[in-house]
């Protein structure tokens, strides 16, 4: 165990994020046998990755973003005090992360990811009438969509600079579906206009062809952590689109948030399988 610490991170919460949202999109498809596996998958990760990092653990976005995603998936399956604790977690790692970690990982996208995660999860246990959170919701909404522009604007000017290409560049997508998401779960009571919603939809929309371009240009088609990064938003723009579908004249939306599902859960499956084959050659590797 001592060894494994050694050779993995916080970023390795990208896990949990990427099984998670997995998770929340099955039981939306009404697929709950396999969504209870990916939450069981998620916090199992969770727990097993707390172990191990200790510490590193509240020095993440990653993590708060993992934990109130599982939080999201317990509240969709009906367990509004589970929900309601992680979101507390969540919060409290969100603050304990944003007052120790440096500027630059403050101003990353995972700070983006993390936050409009608690808000989404604070507007579903609003909606669900869990816990009055719609104004914490609000707040924390148009915190991360504030700091989208800036934040995902460096990063990509940094990576076209340096014509260096990480699978975690997929997030500038997933930080725009995850704002999305939001939005989503704070119209749904109509009480909040469907335009920006759509802007932040669109946008992510747009990203996603760049992306792909990218990564057939690049080919870096072998496992590594990072890919996880890559799955996680595939998963969120899914879901997103799902619940987006749910405002008025929107309802087209849903069949792009089951495509996605689908892809998404093929490139879990791909990432699952290169993990399982990247731990048994490190162990065949160790052995006399």
């Amino acid at each position: 165990m001592h060894a494994l610490g050694r050779n993995v991170d916080a970023s390795a919460f990208a896990v949990v994020m990427a099984t998670g949202i997995l998770g929340v999109g099955a039981r939306l498809e009404g697929v709950a046998a396999l969504a209870n596996v990916l939450l069981a998958c998620a916090c199992l990760a969770w727990a097993l990755l707390a172990v191990v990092l200790r510490l590193q653990s509240i020095r993440s976005f990653a993590v708060v973003a993992g934990t109130a995603v599982i939080g999201a998936d317990l509240l969709l399956a009906g367990q509004r005090g589970p929900a309601l604790a992680l979101w507390s977690l969540a919060a409290a790692l969100w603050l304990a992360v944003a007052f120790t970690v440096r500027r630059e990982a403050a101003t990353s996208l995972l700070s983006i990811v993390a936050t409009e995660a608690l808000a989404v999860l604070a507007a579903a246990l609003d909606r669900h009438h869990a816990a009055p959170l719609r104004v914490p919701a609000l707040v924390l909404w148009g915190l991360g969509l504030a700091l989208y522009p800036a934040v995902a604007g460096r990063i990509v000017h940094g990576s076209l600079r340096e014509r260096d290409f990480s699978p975690t560049l997929w997030i500038v997508m997933g930080a725009l579906a995850i704002t999305t998401l939001a939005a989503a779960e704070l119209l749904l009571d109509r009480r909040l206009d469907t335009d920006v919603g759509l802007a932040t939809w669109a946008a992510a929309s747009a990203a996603i062809p760049l992306l792909v371009a990218t990564e057939l240009r690049v080919r870096r088609w072998r496992y590594e952590v990072a890919r996880w990064s890559s799955v996680f938003p595939l998963g969120m723009y899914g879901v997103a689109s799902r619940e987006l579908g749910s405002a008025p004249g929107l309802a087209g939306l849903r069949a792009v948030g089951t495509v996605f599902f689908a892809l998404a859960l093929a490139a879990w499956l791909l990432t699952a399988g290169g993990l399982v084959l990247s731990a048994a050659r490190a162990s065949s590797r160790r052995r006399p």
